[in-house]
């Protein structure tokens, strides 16, 4: 009874304190996206619905450690390394993006090395999904799982034709999974179906993820009612997002919000479920989005502002309303930083995936050099003052050569450039070529992100 009663009142501090509350939590997350697989046909998403998720996680107070394209070897190190960081954490999350795979009801995360060629191999080639959940629940006092890994995998039908008789015991989909108390576990898709990876970017499930968790104030159960609505409208009802709950209380990821605004006057003030707005949305959307009528785009956003279409509906007018005067409208500047970086003589302390970096500058000449590499890395060699990235910064953008680091085909460099985000955060993105591990010979090219955050002064 103790434990429920603190976990409650932990989730309602969240949920009202604001700000300073929040602050207070301790919030790890652990996030993987496998798509380079080896045996199989690639998956593009999961590589960019990882990083996104990164980033909007670490907005959210999270700390992230981050893993793309992993093997086996590597995904039992980084989970354990998540392990170590549970500890005393108030909120804990797992997000996943690749292929899974059920065998006998239970589910399985697909390494990009695996190849589950025979029965036996479920057990030496993947990881067991149970084997996260039971730590964070054990050790997190509230625990989020996303899973969006419920892909068409020819992994899966290759082990069942492999397995004769057994076959069926090798499941659709990934299957349902019953949480312990403090938890949620998200599919991307109903247990035994299949989801779809998408053609944009990102997935549907991600893509309404993103778009949903960072609502302020919003209970993250609320957020998902949210997300199955616009997957469901989406993908024209064939993906149906589920989850199982025995949480304790709301969970609210960003707190505090804008007052809305009040109703026109008649409407009624009683809210539409969020779900129903979607798909509500998604099948008016047709007959307006390539209106140039101001009035009926007015219309849908007062109707739909709050929606995925609701934001395209701003977009056409933006547009409409810009072609009727003849010419864009002017880009009003941008608000300088509230909250300007700190002036430090020994230069800055800023964390990325994990490591602290510390950066160092002389005139337009910029650097991040590990200060304290996260486990995984420091297992590779990587030591206090490794180069990651050199370069300048010109105006509010930095220009300069980045450094991967493979433990068995050593450094790489490749050029990156991005903006400052205030002065607190940097995100530089680059094209790094793959490296066939067994051969280090260059493989495909990838888009790369670093995204540095300041902590503090260097001491």
């Amino acid at each position: 009874m103790l434990r429920v009663f603190l976990t409650g009142l932990v989730l309602v501090l969240a949920a009202i304190g604001g700000p300073r509350a929040l602050a207070q939590d301790k919030r790890v997350a652990l996030v993987i996206g496998n798509g380079a697989y080896r045996e199989t046909a690639q998956l593009p998403n999961p590589r960019n619905d990882a990083l996104d998720m990164s980033g909007t996680l670490r907005r959210l107070g999270f700390q992230v450690l981050e893993g793309l394209d992993l093997e086996k070897r590597q995904m039992e190190r980084l989970i354990r390394e998540f392990d170590q960081q549970l500890e005393g954490a108030t909120l804990a999350l797992f997000f996943y993006a690749g292929h899974g795979v059920q065998v006998a009801g239970q589910n399985h995360l697909v390494p990009i090395d695996a190849r589950l060629a025979s029965e036996g191999d479920i057990d030496f080639e993947s990881l067991s999904l149970n084997l996260i959940l039971t730590r964070m629940e054990r050790r997190a006092k509230t625990s989020l799982v996303l899973l969006d890994a419920c892909r068409d995998n020819p992994l899966a039908r290759n082990l069942a034709r492999t397995m004769g008789t057994r076959s069926q015991s090798v499941g659709q989909g990934l299957a349902e999974v019953k949480t312990g108390l403090g938890s949620l576990i998200s599919f991307s898709t109903q247990p035994g179906n299949v989801a779809l990876d998408g053609s944009g970017r990102n997935s549907p499930y991600t893509a309404a993820l993103l778009r949903h968790l960072e609502a302020p104030g919003r209970d993250v159960l609320t957020s998902l009612a949210a997300v199955r609505g616009e997957v469901v409208a989406s993908t024209g009802g064939k993906q149906v997002p589920w989850e199982h709950t025995s949480l304790l209380g709301p969970v609210v990821l960003r707190a505090g919000g804008a007052t809305p605004a009040a109703p026109p006057k008649g409407a009624s003030t009683e809210p539409a479920p969020l779900a129903s707005v979607e798909v509500a949305a998604a099948d008016a959307w047709p007959h307006v989005r390539d209106s140039s009528d101001i009035a009926v785009l007015e219309a849908f956003i007062r109707r739909f502002g709050n929606s995925f279409y609701g934001d395209m509906a701003r977009i056409r007018l933006d547009g409409v309303r810009k072609a009727a005067v003849g010419s864009p409208a002017p880009t009003p500047p941008l608000a300088p930083s509230t909250q300007p970086l700190p002036t430090c003589t020994k230069g800055t302390i800023w964390t990325h995936n994990g490591s602290e970096m510390q950066l160092l500058a002389d005139g337009r000449k910029r650097s991040f050099r590990y200060v304290a590499p996260r486990p995984s890395l420091a297992e590779m060699g990587i030591r206090e003052g490794t180069l990651l990235f050199n370069g300048e910064r010109v105006g509010d953008r930095y220009e300069g050569v980045a450094r991967r680091f493979s433990e068995r085909c050593g450094v790489r460099e490749y050029r990156v450039s991005g903006e400052l985000e205030g002065e607190r955060r940097v995100i530089l993105r680059g094209t790094v070529r793959g490296l066939d591990p067994s051969s280090c010979r260059p493989g495909s090219p990838y888009d790369d992100l670093l995204e540095f955050d300041f902590v503090r002064c260097a001491q």
